[in-house]
């Protein structure tokens, strides 16, 4: 089967390849997928930097997430069939940038894809969607009239915390370095945008909430900004930290922490789903069932076949996307 594979940390355009491995076989427990479409993550290319919270024994395939069909069902197998439309999370023997790939049957490595999504949607359902799902719902438990601040706002997480917050009632600031991104977050709707570029971060949230400041608050950037997100907590809020796009550390106000019982913690998708599988079982069943399920995931803004990763990831890393980069074949 073709592959992408390293055999060594660093710039994902110098060390993948295509190619040729052998096809892999279901053992006992397990099933055998014939992979439809991968979206490429900022998680996928950390892990060929060497970057990443874990990281393979090489040569490794890379892929945390993907859609496909069940092409052979092992022994012991129950619940799954040959010719079933199935997602692949956190792939423990390859990833899914293959052709195919060999998944335990366990919900949290295998979930039956939701009939309301196309195929591009559904390869997309556990990264992003499911992580923004177990943040709010889960984690923050946010309900109706609490108010969350996100930096990140016009990324795929940012907006999917947008549209879970209109449908379940809780508020969401959203903060954007560019104006160009506020300006496009105001035009889909959103009421709340902050953009970091040319606002007071800090002070912006506090008007917003009318001085009592953020119930919660999600970052994913780091930096001087997520000081002024932590800044602007109300007393015993929390803060969840769930990447580093900017690279740098955040500095914390030790005395707002102590005196206001405010919380600040990591959420990893890869930690959440191993250390409680019930839980990600569970709220995957209820991310499926959500209404409006198809209009949360955008679909994909380009299709490339796996022999054409260089372009592919080249794309993944522009700025301004409008939906995933899929690698497909």
């Amino acid at each position: 089967m073709r592959a992408l594979e390293f055999s060594m940390f660093g710039d994902p355009a110098e060390t993948l390849e295509l190619v040729s491995l052998p096809e892999p076989e279901p053992g006992p427990g397990q099933v055998l997928i014939r992979m439809a479409a991968r979206p490429i993550n900022p998680s996928d290319l950390y892990m060929v930097r060497g970057q990443y919270g874990y990281l393979p024994t090489m040569p490794a395939v890379p892929g945390l997430e993907g859609c496909g069909v069940i092409e052979a069902v092992g022994a012991e197998v129950t619940g799954y069939q040959v010719g079933q439309r199935v997602i692949t999370m956190s792939v423990q023997r390859g990833g899914t940038w293959g052709e195919y790939v060999v998944v335990d049957a366990r919900p949290e490595h295998l979930l039956p894809a939701p009939e309301a999504l196309s195929v591009e949607q559904a390869a997309q359902f556990t990264v992003n969607p499911l992580s923004a799902w177990l943040m709010v719902r889960e984690r923050l438990a946010l309900a109706p009239g609490d108010w969350l601040v996100q930096s990140a706002g016009a990324s795929q997480v940012g907006r999917l915390v947008s549209q879970l917050g209109a449908g379940i009632g809780f508020h969401t600031i959203n903060i954007v370095h560019r104006p160009e991104r506020a300006d496009e977050l105001r035009e889909s709707g959103v009421e709340h945008v902050i953009c970091s570029a040319t606002d007071d971060v800090y002070k912006e949230i506090m008007i917003r909430t009318d001085g009592a400041g953020a119930t919660a608050a999600l970052d994913a950037v780091g930096g001087p900004q997520a000081t002024e997100m932590a800044r602007a907590l109300r007393p015993r809020g929390r803060m969840l930290v769930y990447g580093l796009l900017a690279g740098k550390s955040t500095a914390f106000d030790t005395s707002s922490l102590l005196f206001n019982a405010n919380s600040i913690e990591g959420f990893w998708l890869s930690a959440a789903l191993r250390d409680d599988p019930a839980a990600f079982g569970r709220s995957a069943a209820e991310l499926a069932a959500y209404p409006g399920l198809a209009g949360l995931i955008a679909g994909a803004e380009a299709r490339y076949d796996l022999a054409d990763f260089g372009e592919a990831i080249r794309h993944a890393e522009r700025s301004g996307r409008s939906g995933k980069i899929m690698l497909t074949g």
